[in-house]
């Protein structure tokens, strides 16, 4: 089998879901508006530090980050 047949590549990502109490949401919901971030790159962010192997770029994003207008 080709060592490309079936692999990800390294710029597609993939949805993953979990189900959390509806506390925990609100919560990270807070922490992300307060901190300015996303929820999915803190939550990467939260996986590298258990062990992920989640680089910067990854949890960075794919996308420019926008000025806030007014701030």
């Amino acid at each position: 089998m080709e060592a490309t047949k079936g692999a990800i590549l390294d710029s597609e990502e993939v949805p993953l879901q979990v189900t959390v109490p509806p506390r925990i949401k609100r919560e990270l919901d807070l922490l992300a508006a307060g901190a300015g971030r996303t929820k999915r790159s803190m939550v990467l962010e939260a996986l590298r530090a258990v062990g992920v192997n989640a680089t910067d770029a990854e949890i960075a994003g794919r996308r420019p980050r926008r000025s806030r207008k007014g701030v």
